[in-house]
């Protein structure tokens, strides 16, 4: 039993962008009907979608990439994508892979909290996550493995960081490339950036 509800979790979850489509309400009746089945807890098979700018403590369920997350929120599971700033993507190798190795790194504690800042084109929650230590995502600028979205964001403190990481060459400062601006190299990729896409639908990293 333990098996088929995992399995049908992992489904659930790879699957989770059809309930904003066309046969949403038929996915979301089925996903509930079968959770009540299986005594599978529908908040975890679901995808929750909090309102901008709420505030609330989440587990961490993984690290897809530099900059995408999977937690377990109040309401239920979440996809997030961290505020501000934009790690190299998995196709910027070595880059990619460092990115979320530092991520990794910056949330070994399961416990995070979110504050709640937008939702993506992917229709990911975009938040600012905080883990025991601090604010991971201007953590992550701090150590040069991601760039800030200066289109977005204003925060002098987000800035600062930034400006720190590359005087100082850390991470993706230390080598000149389009690591450095991956919201370029998808423009210019973008079988790449529909690989992306697809792998922030389903889960794989």
């Amino acid at each position: 039993m333990e098996c088929r509800i995992g399995w049908l979790t992992r489904i659930a979850r790879r699957s989770w962008w059809l309930v904003s489509g066309p046969v949403g309400p038929f996915a979301v009746a089925t996903v509930v009907v079968l959770s009540f089945a299986l005594g599978q807890p529908e908040r975890l098979m679901l995808p929750y979608r909090p309102e901008v700018g709420a505030h609330f403590a989440c587990k961490l369920l993984r690290v897809l990439d530099g900059d995408t997350l999977d937690l377990d929120c109040p309401g239920g599971w979440t996809r997030v994508r961290l505020w501000g700033m934009d790690a190299p993507e998995q196709g910027q190798q070595p880059w990619g892979r460092q990115a979320r190795q530092t991520l990794v790194a910056l949330l070994q504690q399961p416990q995070v909290r979110l504050k709640v800042r937008d939702r993506d084109r992917y229709d990911r929650t975009v938040a600012q996550v905080f883990s025991p230590a601090g604010d991971v995502g201007l953590a992550m600028l701090r150590a040069g493995a991601a760039s800030l979205r200066t289109r977005y964001v204003r925060d002098p403190v987000y800035r600062q960081a930034v400006a720190e990481a590359r005087a100082g060459r850390l991470g993706i400062w230390s080598v000149p490339g389009w690591h450095q601006r991956p919201w370029v190299w998808r423009r210019y990729n973008p079988r790449e950036r529909r690989a992306g896409a697809a792998r922030r639908r389903t889960g794989r990293g």
